[in-house]
């Protein structure tokens, strides 16, 4: 969890260096950018999106907020989930950084809670993860696809950790 904390604020101090006062995550100006036009282009703050393996485990039905975004693209997001998997449920969150305009390179960390909710069992698990991913959100087209790795990091029963292999996810969505 200290890492996963550790992560999470280096991510957020990157854009707070050398940046102005203006860039405040309470000024409405930093959430829209300017055209050759100098017209007035607002940035989609909110995508729904189905996630197909990924932190997902299978699949899961996610929603992500835009919380920050720099004059210079890059965003700070948050998502979090909804899966099942037999009879278990799936709550995948994650905070993540995007850099770039339409194809977008983004690094996340977060956790994938899950519970297995059989009759015998009522088992409880939380996985930490980390997720390399590019992803392509339209300016005009309201699509969102993104093609990501994510690793897990399992603890079993007697407290011994250990990396998963490298899952591929892909996530399609809808920007609102």
């Amino acid at each position: 969890m200290k890492i996963l904390l550790l992560f999470v604020s280096i991510i957020c101090s990157l854009d707070l260096i050398g940046q102005n006062t203006k860039d405040s995550i309470f000024d409405p100006s930093i959430y829209s950018t300017y055209n050759k036009n100098k017209q007035v282009k607002e940035h989609k703050k909110n995508i729904i999106f189905l996630g197909l393996l990924g932190n997902g485990i299978v699949y899961a039905i996610c929603f992500e907020r835009k919380l920050y975004t720099t004059k210079t693209n890059q965003t700070i997001n948050a998502n979090m989930g909804y899966g099942v998997l037999s009879d278990n449920e799936i709550f995948p969150f994650q905070v993540n950084k995007t850099f770039g305009k339409n194809r977008r390179f983004e690094l996340g960390m977060g956790a994938t809670y899950y519970i297995e909710t059989g009759i015998e069992s009522n088992k409880r698990q939380l996985f930490p993860t980390i997720q390399a991913a590019l992803r392509f959100e339209g300016q005009k087209n309201p699509m969102y696809i993104k093609l990501g790795l994510t690793k897990f990091l399992f603890i079993d029963d007697n407290f011994k950790k250990y990396l998963s292999p490298v899952y591929p996810g892909l996530n399609i969505g809808y920007c609102f």
